[in-house]
């Protein structure tokens, strides 16, 4: 399993923007890590109170509901909403969609069943309303299995108004477009397990999902054995018990919904130039929209593709944590976008990954203590630096601790203390280089309460993302997938301190022979008695 993570975002997600929050979380440190002012706030919508934020410049301020930014229209909204309208606008601007029409609640199931018939099998159920693959019924092969589903999802799963559509053969794509640009395209296959000849069915389910649950994108999205997945397994003559031959996949559900326990694999570099086409036409198709998720059904071997949904709203976390293939900065776009003027050219500006305390700003908000909460502009016009020091003596002291925090908020250093098991204390500080230089000359000094101090310089350090502000007695704990790295640092920085070791004794070695040699040597007996006359005139005076 490969995958290339877009190392300024892959470490630096919290557990709370995990799923959902992802994508608001992304774009939003994108913004505010190229200086940026940025404001989270509570606010309606559909009429349930959720987090949107807004970032600016001196110049303008663009306010961003998950994914989507002011620029994306009230009627783009509206249109994308209603499937069967995006149909209409699709279909006007020559996009290929699946032949298909729309019934409200009013239309009762006979008329539904005559125009099935009239377009014919197979065909697929889509609730009018339906979001995250709610309701949706694929590859409906006969009348009676049509009439059953209709059944199901207007009476029992309560999408009364719904969509009869030509059922088309391909696989699930998410193509997400920016300003007339494909910037990402990811496939989504249903939830499965891969047999291995040993172990049961539910083993690979809770296998799977331990996987899923280091992804910050699947990591609230687990593989759920419910009653879909239980008759798909009954069908095909399985049990959870079951065990499956060595390489055999079982598929566990019928539609690929991520949030169902899909997978997302990268195709950006797949897409032909005319599927590509075909999802930027259909932004194109709808007014005022410059951003949007599109849905299609891509059938490679035909080279065909089929444009089923737009989303205005559409998570990004696919393309930013794909379980295989390339991710796709999305955020990177989406700010280019909206703030042109903020494109950085110095890449060392931005060789510090900044982050901000997530989990605070969100629990402040859903609590109701505050309605906004604006995290402090970073200053990028300087170039920041990540330093550590190791610091010896009576440095595990509150006292201690709390000096060296005031001196770092005094020079505008981020990062933390650590107390280590050896009685030291480790420094990690990131900041402008002025103000990094400054501070450590403060540290190295020492306070007036500990004088005695000691400090041994790391740097460089690069163990991962720095959270704005300084913080005393940070637990750290290692990730399991960065063990291995963390060994290896840990290795050299061993080696490194062995080698420095081993120099410094080879120049005392070397010291002691060159005295050893000056003691023996003729010019050191004859001048002997002239030492002695000197010492003794320096005693006198």
């Amino acid at each position: 399993m490969s995958l290339h993570r877009l190392m300024n975002i892959s470490d630096a997600i919290p557990k709370r923007a995990h799923g959902n929050n992802l994508s608001m979380y992304s774009i939003a440190l994108e913004g505010w890590r190229r200086g940026l002012t940025l404001k989270f706030y509570n606010a309606y919508h559909n009429g349930n109170l959720e987090i949107q934020y807004s970032l600016s410049d001196q110049e303008v301020v663009h306010k961003f509901q998950i994914s989507k930014g002011d620029q994306v229209s009230e009627q783009a909204v509206e249109i994308c909403k209603d499937k069967d309208l995006t149909k209409k606008y699709l279909l006007e601007a020559g996009v290929t969609v699946p032949e298909g029409k729309s019934f409200t609640e009013e239309v009762n199931n006979d008329t539904i069943l005559a125009y099935a018939l009239s377009i014919g099998f197979p065909i697929v159920i889509k609730p009018l309303d339906g979001k995250l693959g709610r309701g949706v019924m694929l590859n409906i092969q006969t009348k009676n299995e049509l009439l059953e589903k209709l059944q199901h999802v207007r009476n029992e799963l309560g999408f009364h108004a719904v969509i009869i559509e030509k059922y088309v053969t391909g696989d699930d794509y998410r193509v997400y477009v920016v300003d007339n640009r494909v910037i990402g395209a990811v496939k989504r296959i249903p939830a499965h397990v891969v047999g291995d000849g040993e172990s049961t069915i539910e083993s690979l389910i809770n296998e799977k999902n331990k996987e899923r649950k280091n992804n910050p994108n699947l990591s609230t999205r687990l593989i759920t054995v419910d009653n879909h997945a239980l008759s798909i397994l009954k069908e095909k003559g399985y049990t959870l018990d079951s065990v499956l031959t060595k390489g055999e996949y079982l598929f566990l559900k019928d539609t690929a919904n991520i949030s169902s326990g899909g997978e997302p694999v990268d195709v950006t570099n797949q897409l032909t130039e005319e599927m590509k086409q075909q999802a930027i036409n259909s932004l194109k198709a709808i007014p005022g929209l410059p951003q949007a998720g599109v849905d299609m059904i891509v059938d490679e071997m035909k080279g065909t593709s089929y444009v089923i949904e737009v989303n205005t709203r559409a998570g990004i976390g696919s393309h930013l944590f794909p379980v295989t293939g390339e991710a796709r900065n999305i955020p990177k776009a989406i700010i280019d976008y909206y703030f042109p003027n903020s494109m950085q050219t110095n890449e060392e500006q931005a060789n510090v990954n900044y982050l901000f305390d997530f989990k605070k700003v969100t629990d402040h908000l859903r609590a109701g203590k505050v309605n906004e909460v604006v995290i402090p502009t970073l200053n990028i016009e300087e170039k920041h630096i990540t330093d550590a020091y190791e610091v010896y003596g009576d440095v595990q002291t509150t006292t201690y601790k709390n000096w060296v925090q005031k001196q770092a908020l005094a020079n505008k250093i981020s990062g933390y203390t650590i107390d280590l098991e050896n009685g030291n204390a480790l420094i990690v500080a990131a900041g402008e280089e002025n103000n990094l230089n400054t501070f450590k000359q403060v540290i190295q000094s020492g306070s007036a309460i500990m004088k005695n101090s000691t400090i041994m310089d790391l740097n460089p350090y690069t163990n991962g993302p720095i959270e704005y502000g300084f913080k005393i007695n940070v637990q750290v704990q290692p990730k399991k997938r960065n063990k291995k790295q963390a060994n290896k640092q840990g290795n050299q920085y061993l080696r490194q301190k062995k080698a420095e070791v081993e120099k410094e004794r080879k120049k005392l070695e070397t010291a002691k022979k060159k005295y050893s040699n000056l003691l023996n040597s003729k010019s050191w007996r004859y001048t002997e008695p002239m030492r002695k006359v000197i010492k003794k005139m320096k005693n006198r005076s």
